[in-house]
């Protein structure tokens, strides 16, 4: 993997996740950006933990709610509301199994339960690769459009792939909170709402 091009491994990336290969996506991850990745989804998790616990039974229309990052308040959080079921996963999975998952899984999952939304951006079968800007040894980035509503952004929006040079390993993308929409959270309930 160490003579691909930033453009080259994001690419493989996209085709990954239009196969729905989603361990081979996540094998493309960085790793460090991915326990980084897991922690913020956590921290996401552990905010709307009590509208998870309330589901389908949950409160119409929408809220803002802070999303505390300390660990010990996420770990709280969950803590409190680790015995529930979470919507939208089968086999069926508790907050409390769910949390224990690896980044890596948790990853493939969040892919997974967002193909469907990449389905609803018709038009091409993947994103359009604009260009790629190389920073320095250890930090590169592709500019991408991916054409049709629905995910990760408005049709014609560019998005940023963050990419990391790891030695031998070369480059990998950084899965971040932008990755794609919605959060890991979010995603959820929204498979719980349009079971496939």
């Amino acid at each position: 993997m160490n003579h691909l091009s930033p453009t080259r491994v994001a690419q493989t990336f996209f085709d990954t996740v239009i196969r729905a290969d989603w361990h081979g996506a996540v094998a493309l991850a960085d790793p460090a950006g991915l326990e980084t990745w897991r922690r913020g989804e956590l921290a996401f998790l552990a905010a709307e933990a009590e509208f998870l616990a309330h589901w389908p039974d949950r409160p119409l229309g929408g809220t803002l709610t802070s999303v505390p990052t300390d660990e010990a308040v996420v770990a709280a959080r969950l803590g409190a509301h680790g015995a529930i079921i979470v919507p939208g996963l089968t086999p069926r999975t508790t907050l409390a199994e769910l949390v224990a998952f690896p980044a890596s899984r948790l990853l493939a999952m969040y892919f997974q339960l967002t193909a469907s939304l990449r389905m609803a951006s018709d038009s091409a079968p993947g994103p359009h690769i604009v260009g790629e800007t190389i920073e320095n040894d250890t930090d590169a980035f592709v500019v991408y459009r991916w054409h049709g509503a629905g995910w990760p952004k408005e049709p014609q929006e560019a998005s940023i792939l963050r990419l990391h040079h790891r030695g031998a390993a070369g480059w990998r993308y950084v899965p971040t909170p932008d990755l794609g929409s919605p959060c890991f959270a979010h995603a959820l309930l929204w498979a719980a709402d349009n079971p496939s």
